[in-house]
């Protein structure tokens, strides 16, 4: 047999061979891959609003605080107030020891006494020389010293009465009293401490409203007026709210470029002490209505521009959106533009999303506040 017709025979068997194995290679070719559903979860866009809140931490003070303290010297001998102590108009805040102020009042009155004494002795002198001057039995000048002795007699009497007086006073002054009712939020000093005349021995906080002062910055104060309302929250009475009233604006900044505004609490409460951290938040009006969203809903593009990711609910899937945004705030940030009411925007998952994927929903969140708190 040629070698031709061998080679005939073997190309007619061989795909007889090698089907098989053919066979075998496309049972084992892996199938086509689904397309990822990838889960997200997202957020229904709510209402715009032109209402902007804004809050701001103060900390709580008395109306008015008085710093008590002595008008004269000593040792407190009795202190029986202390912090957090109500009193009333009249009440002892503090007693010093009166030893050494008794003994000057003691002594006041006996040179008061001698006194006294002198000017009766210098009126009957005077008296009986006038009559003798009038007799022509003395002289002129003899009676004109009489008298002389007579007026500076009165005059030293007049002396020790007001030295009594002021005697009288310092010994009163050893007891401090508070002037009006209140709480004592402050006792800088002890018992038997020795004080010196003007030394802060305690302060009383007024008893009735309370105020807080916070700092506004220069964007916000000229939109706030006396008479405008905030609602106040303090950590350690959650879920209580105070109404607070502006009662004065700042006019000149401080260091911090904030300008000062006082808050007049409104709701009585035995619970509030000065001295309380406490949270103020004011509703501003702004300019153009707007929407907040999730700040990690946002994601950039390199020219700067912003963009978030829209579920469409018929195709399952998301498209890119690009959006301008505005200030950040508490609730997320503003979006002036691109963004509308009822808009489904992911907030989880958003940077392994690609155009047109499929997605499915984890949960949505709800419609969003609109209402921003900036930081």
């Amino acid at each position: 047999m040629s070698v031709f017709s061998m080679t005939r025979i073997a190309i007619f068997f061989l795909p007889l061979v090698l089907m098989p194995f053919i066979s075998a290679c496309e049972a084992q070719k892996p199938a086509p891959l689904a397309p990822v559903i990838r889960p997200i979860r997202t957020l229904t866009v709510g209402e715009a609003n032109i209402d902007m809140p804004r809050s701001f931490s103060g900390i709580t003070a008395a109306a008015s605080d008085t710093q008590l303290s002595f008008r004269v010297s000593g040792k407190i001998d009795s202190l029986p107030v202390v912090i957090g102590m109500k009193v009333r108009k009249g009440d002892l805040i503090a007693l010093l020891d009166s030893t050494d102020y008794t003994l000057s009042l003691n002594q006041a009155r006996a040179r008061l006494a001698q006194a006294l004494a002198q000017l009766t002795q210098a009126r009957a002198e005077y008296d009986r020389d006038r009559q003798l001057y009038e007799a022509e039995d003395i002289s002129r000048s003899q009676m004109d010293r009489a008298l002389a002795f007579f007026h500076s007699s009165r005059a030293q009497v007049t002396a020790a009465e007001e030295t009594v007086n002021l005697a009288a006073r310092q010994l009163e002054y050893t007891k401090l009293l508070a002037p009006l009712a209140g709480i004592i939020s402050m006792v800088p000093v002890e018992a038997h401490q020795t004080v010196a005349a003007g030394q802060p021995i305690a302060l009383l906080s007024a008893a009735g409203k309370l105020e807080m002062a916070v700092g506004i910055p220069e964007s916000l104060i000229a939109m706030l007026h006396v008479g405008d309302t905030a609602q106040i929250v303090f950590d350690a009475f959650a879920g209580n709210v105070f109404d607070a009233v502006v009662i004065e604006v700042g006019i000149q900044a401080t260091n911090a470029a904030v300008y000062p505004v006082r808050l007049q609490i409104q709701n009585g409460d035995e619970r509030l002490r000065p001295g309380m951290v406490g949270e103020s938040t004011f509703t501003f009006k702004t300019a153009k209505p707007f929407l907040t969203i999730p700040l990690e809903a946002v994601l950039s593009l390199p020219p700067g521009k912003r963009y978030v990711w829209i579920y469409r609910e018929k195709t399952s899937d998301v498209t890119r959106r690009e959006i301008s945004v505005g200030k950040l705030t508490r609730s997320g940030i503003q979006v002036v533009t691109g963004l509308s009411s009822g808009d489904i925007i992911a907030i989880r998952g958003v940077h392994r999303l690609t155009e047109g994927m499929k997605v499915s929903l984890l949960s949505d969140t709800g419609a969003v506040n609109t209402q921003g708190v900036v930081q």
